[in-house]
């Protein structure tokens, strides 16, 4: 996969005969599947291919497409993309290299018109959504996957742009840059994203209680926490505050642990500090009050995540370099079981009425700072994002501009 600053991994997809490559963000917070269309218009502080003309998805060069003459549109906090609904052949990969592609047509959005951004979206839910098949969940049906699970190993670059970024394990868990399964979790019932219940966090030997669910989503470049917690990290950890966020010299050193069904996961600072300037890192943690904790990439970096599509359990193995979790015994109270938030029919990108046909998306797309993803819900349609002026007039600028318009329309 594709490291863009530790923001967005990316990975290829194809569509269509013969096949048409995307550069797509791989998303376990979303539920469909879309790609901008050839003629498409798109506008945002910062917008790629529609401009450019480049991956952009034209139904009149595949031989195998299908248009439904069905509109689709998904509207967002701050944006929204609406075009029509096509059928074709669809493949995971670069068909340059080696691909896994579907036996029967796949339905997707063909963006016409964008207001937030261009590039396109691969959603991997953790189960179907208003009664449509997921892309993955069509490639197990089809017995494609050795196992109806895949593994999420994502990994942190030193630069601007990697290549190595990390990498997506269709059908098996990823052996070679991930240790065994320390423990498998059960993800909270009626909702589309894996979400599992959370007992707290760490800050170093400091417990915090959080009686909130733990949301895994590749889609989001931070851990976004509760403000209680958020204060509690400031006061041990001492950063330099600056206008939207906080600074650390990027030699500290300090852990965040998560704990789940009595197992604490600790994130070391390696894991949490995103390189600046010079030996200055922002601190990829924040906070506000958002009925979920989101464990976005930091996380993931420590701990793959193996997603299991049939008994709907995620699996938490250590990534190369990280320590296994140890027993927890003291404090929490187990998450409160996904009562603070909505159904399947709110969730990511699918809206209150989405699906696959668009509608209206109240939950929006994801949540907190410094990630793809924005918070929507209940609380965060109005938030405010001073995080990213810190970004301002470094090479951080234009990338995180595209962030900000995606992040505050999330769940």
């Amino acid at each position: 996969m594709l490291n863009e600053n530790n923001v967005q991994y990316l990975g290829y997809i194809s569509l269509g005969t013969p096949p048409q490559r995307f550069k797509t963000v791989f998303d376990t917070g979303s539920s469909v599947l879309w790609v901008p269309k050839k003629g498409c218009r798109s506008r945002g502080p910062v917008v790629e291919h529609c401009a450019s003309g480049t991956e952009l998805y034209d139904p009149e060069a595949s031989s195998t497409k299908k248009s439904t003459n069905q509109p689709f549109q998904i509207t967002y906090g701050t944006g929204s993309v609406k075009g029509y609904l096509y059928d074709d052949i669809f493949a995971f990969g670069d068909p340059k290299g080696s691909q896994l592609k579907l036996k029967k047509p796949v339905r997707f959005g063909a963006g016409e018109q964008m207001t937030f951004g261009d590039v396109s979206i691969l959603g991997l839910p953790s189960t179907d959504s208003q009664g449509e098949t997921s892309i993955f969940h069509e490639a197990v049906e089809e017995g494609l996957m050795d196992n109806p699970i895949f593994t999420t190993y994502l990994t942190k670059c030193a630069q601007q742009q990697c290549d190595n970024g990390g990498i997506i394990t269709f059908g098996e868990e990823d052996t070679k840059n991930c240790g065994k399964v320390a423990d498998w979790v059960s993800v909270v019932p009626r909702t589309t994203h894996w979400k599992v219940k959370m007992a707290g966090l760490k800050v170093g030997d400091q417990f915090v209680n959080v009686s909130v669910n733990g949301v895994s989503d590749t889609g989001t470049s931070h851990l976004i926490v509760p403000t209680n917690v958020m204060r509690t990290i400031v006061q041990q950890l001492k950063p330099q505050q600056v206008q939207g966020g906080y600074l650390m010299q990027c030699n500290s050193k300090f852990s965040i642990s998560v704990i789940i069904n009595n197992k604490e996961y600790p994130i070391s600072s390696d894991n949490l500090l995103i390189p600046q300037q010079g030996n200055l890192c922002q601190l990829a943690i924040a906070g506000g009050d958002f009925p979920f904790v989101l464990l976005g990439d930091p996380f993931i970096r420590s701990y793959c995540q193996v997603h299991d599509v049939k008994n709907r359990k995620l699996g938490f193995a250590p990534a190369n370099g990280s320590p296994q979790p140890t027993p927890y015994n003291g404090g929490g109270n187990g998450g409160n079981g996904g009562n603070n938030e909505g159904n399947g029919g709110n969730d990511g990108r699918n809206g209150g009425n989405g699906g696959r046909n668009g509608g209206k998306d109240n939950g929006g797309r994801h949540g907190g700072h410094g990630g793809r993803h924005g918070h929507g819900g209940n609380n965060g349609g109005n938030q405010d994002f001073p995080f990213f002026d810190t970004f301002k007039g470094t090479p951080f600028e234009d990338i995180f501009k595209k962030v900000i318009e995606d992040m505050k329309n999330r769940y």
